[in-house]
């Protein structure tokens, strides 16, 4: 029976709410899903960037390097090479260090920052790696279209402490460098006493040095530098390196970055039958005698009934200078020590000159001065401190070296000498812990100084 005609509309506008209904959902859903997509691609796109900015980070190491280094002034101009890949030179691959005495290319140190990775073990490594560098040639500076040498740069600071110290940091950081297959050290010294003697962002090829036998070097400490153009070094020490080695290193590489007016010094040398009778004594002063590290002068007295420093028992006494004097037969007698001039061996020589028979200059200038005098000198007594341990390391004039004991930690010198120059050890019954009748005033170390009895200092041709 046909339905009547008010209900028949009525289901048709009941079926057409629902087709509106289905409509809008399939709408919604569209929606979602075109929403879902388009969160799903935005995430992606996120994800990419924050990669592609580590690659580019991990790249920009070689940049940033390079703006470190250009820099303008006495020490010479740094210009940035352009990368095969880059016409623009946004890609650095290489550093051109110029020097300030010429605007041409004949005279540049070129030196490749692209990554390179270092030889090594497989599976898990043991502490300490045999290392050995073979060379043949020194390296010299070299053009921009000779080519540059390929491999990773080292990046040395000057470390903490005093300038023995820093020397001791900057030559093992070549050395570290150089033994791990490093193509370059790049400094970044930031301390005064180093920036007097050293150009501070100099750039320096390596290999020039010959390290003979094997040395033993540890990993590389931060691992997280590693396959990085530029490895900053953390202190890491090769086992079984030498003076002999250092002196190399400072003659062959070190050069390279001295500033020219403590290469000057060091190349104004009295002749040799001069400087045969010359003498030269580093005293150290200033803070072993009652003064803080960073006072260069003091009106205050030494305080003789306060406890000494314990490291002056490690010092000569005068009367070692005396015996030395005497025995080698010197005419003249350089002392180098600090503006305070609180060291008592000062007055001591100076008013024993004339039954000595020598002349007594003292020599307490500038750091690069007195520097220079420990690193020129023919004939050095050390004192115990890594100023004139490490100075004797750098010193390609001396031919006698005379001491009592190498400092500690940071000397970088030995028994194992360079050839050329001999080495004398002064013995005595005196130590830190044991140094009857003397007590541990400051009174009793000057009375020791001074009048300790030179029959009990004994010498030997090298040392043990």
């Amino acid at each position: 029976m046909p339905l009547p005609e008010d209900v028949s509309s009525l289901s048709a506008s009941a079926s057409s709410s629902r087709r509106r209904r289905r409509q809008r959902q399939a709408d919604s859903s569209n929606l979602t899903c075109s929403w879902s997509c388009s969160r799903s691609l935005l995430i992606i796109a996120v994800l990419a960037t924050i990669l592609l900015l580590a690659v580019s980070s991990y790249q920009a190491d070689a940049s940033s390097f390079v703006n470190i280094y250009m820099q303008t002034g006495t020490a010479g101009e740094y210009v940035l090479g352009k990368g095969d890949g880059d016409s623009n030179g946004t890609v650095v691959t290489a550093v051109t260090a110029v020097t300030a005495a010429s605007s041409t290319t004949s005279s540049v140190a070129t030196v490749a920052l692209e990554p390179s990775t270092t030889t090594g073990t497989t599976g898990p490594a043991p502490p300490l790696v045999a290392a050995t560098v073979a060379t043949t040639a020194p390296a010299t500076a070299t053009s921009e279209t000779q080519g540059a040498p390929g491999g990773p740069v080292m990046q040395v600071t000057d470390g903490s402490g005093r300038l023995g110290n820093n020397l001791a940091f900057i030559l093992r950081g070549i050395l570290y460098a150089q033994m791990t297959q490093h193509a370059a050290v790049t400094f970044s010294l930031t301390s005064k006493p180093c920036k007097e003697l050293f150009e501070p962002k100099a750039v320096l090829p390596l290999g020039g040095a010959k390290i003979e036998g094997p040395r033993f070097c540890p990993e590389k400490s931060d691992k997280r530098q590693e396959g990085r153009p530029v490895y900053n070094f953390q202190g890491e020490r090769c086992k079984g390196s030498t003076a002999k080695d250092f002196h190399s290193l400072a003659l062959e590489t070190l050069v390279q970055a001295f500033r020219p007016e403590f290469k000057t010094c060091l190349d104004a040398v009295s002749a040799p039958e001069v400087t045969a009778k010359e003498l030269t004594v580093h005293l150290r002063g200033q803070d072993l005698w009652g003064m803080q590290e960073f006072e260069l002068t003091s009106d205050k007295p030494i305080p003789l009934e306060a406890n000494a420093h314990h490291w002056l028992w490690h010092q000569p006494p005068c009367t070692m200078y005396r015996k030395i004097i005497v025995e080698e037969g010197f005419t003249k007698v350089i002392v180098v020590t600090s503006p305070d001039l609180r060291h008592v061996c000062v007055e001591w020589l100076k008013s024993n000159a004339a039954s000595l028979g020598v002349e007594v200059v003292i020599q307490s200038g500038s750091l690069r001065e007195d520097f220079c005098a420990l690193a020129k000198a023919s004939n050095l007594v050390l004192s115990f401190s890594t100023l004139g341990d490490n100075a004797a390391v750098l010193n390609n004039q001396v031919k006698k070296i005379f001491f009592r004991e190498f400092a500690q930690t940071h000397s970088l010198i030995d028994c194992g000498l360079w050839p050329g120059t001999e080495l004398y050890q002064y013995k005595m019954p005196i130590s830190e812990g044991k140094h009857p009748p003397y007590g541990n005033t400051y009174r009793e170390i000057i009375k020791w100084f001074t009048t300790y009895d030179e029959s009990q200092i004994t010498k030997s041709a090298g040392c043990r």
